[in-house]
């Protein structure tokens, strides 16, 4: 299954790599600061907790930041191959910053993703205070599993790390972990190997012939599932979503997108689903950027 998966979103995470090229600037209100970078710097005492951070020059002091989490089903990618740049969001006058994270396997599951999150928010509020800046809230960006883990988490963190999250960009992202399309149909790997992908994102094991048999073991697997799937864990104070689906998606079916959309009409979730119907995970349509950077403009003029 790696190697399938490797080679699909190599091709898939270039494909987002300008989405960000058009965002607003700021206006100043105080005295200005001078902006910086750093790369590489550790979050956390894992190997792969390390992120890219950059803040604007002549900025007033207190900046949104942009999130950027890669995808890769949660077993590939990096901070490099994170969709958006980072240049052109600080010459907007936001903060950003792309992180690569721990990688889910047999001994590390979702939570420890979420804290990875978590940790990367601390520390860019911490090296932001170092350099006269303060961040007043974050927008989490992803494709795919870095979709997920925006969602994910701003749907049961938003407000636990040192930078709160403000609002959330979806490209893609698996939203119903149970969903059977999901797990018997997909295009990544068959039933046994989704299974098994399933396992380590939730921690908790299952053979196929629990799944088919939809016994206690799978009853166990299921909730535990449940844990990790936004739709299930979007609350009427989730914020402010944008959604983004290919309705030909054969990796995270768009149906799952729906379901999300429906839950938050019904929270009464501030949010916008942008379809596109002939395009799959890799949002081929050509207007696919533009679509969504139009509102993701709004959002962060609105919530950052």
């Amino acid at each position: 299954m790696l190697q399938k998966l490797v080679a699909f979103f190599t091709a898939l995470l270039a494909f987002f790599s300008g989405l960000f090229a058009f965002l607003r600037p700021k206006k100043p209100e105080q005295t200005s600061v001078s902006g910086f970078s750093v790369s590489d710097v550790a979050y956390g005492s894992h190997a792969r907790n390390v992120m890219d951070v950059a803040f604007p020059d002549d900025a007033d002091g207190v900046v949104g930041l942009v999130l950027m989490i890669h995808g890769g089903a949660w077993i590939y990618g990096s901070k490099e191959s994170a969709y958006g740049s980072m240049e052109a969001v600080t010459a907007q006058g936001y903060a950003a910053a792309r992180i690569s994270y721990r990688y889910v396997s047999a001994d590390t599951h979702m939570d420890a993703l979420m804290d990875d999150v978590q940790a990367s928010l601390d520390k860019v509020a911490a090296l932001a205070e170092s350099h006269g800046f303060r961040v007043s809230g974050a927008m989490l960006t992803g494709v795919s599993a870095g979709a997920h883990m925006s969602l994910l988490y701003g749907y049961t963190r938003a407000n636990d790390a040192a930078i709160p999250v403000r609002a959330i960009v979806s490209y893609c992202g698996p939203t119903d972990l149970t969903d059977p399309t999901y797990i018997e149909h997909n295009a990544l790997g068959d039933l046994n190997n989704m299974i098994a992908l399933n396992d380590w994102c939730s921690g908790t094991t299952i053979f196929p012939d629990d799944y088919n048999a939809k016994n206690a073991a799978y009853d166990r697997w299921n909730a535990s599932l449940r844990e990790i799937s936004p739709l299930y864990r979007a609350t009427k104070d989730a914020p402010p979503t944008i959604l983004a689906h290919g309705a030909q998606d054969t990796i995270v079916p768009y149906q799952t997108a729906v379901k999300l959309d429906a839950r938050l009409t019904e929270l009464g979730v501030k949010h916008d689903f942008v379809t596109y119907p002939n395009s799959g995970h890799g949002l081929e349509e050509a207007d696919c950027a533009q679509r969504v950077l139009a509102l993701l403009l709004q959002y962060a003029k609105a919530y950052l």
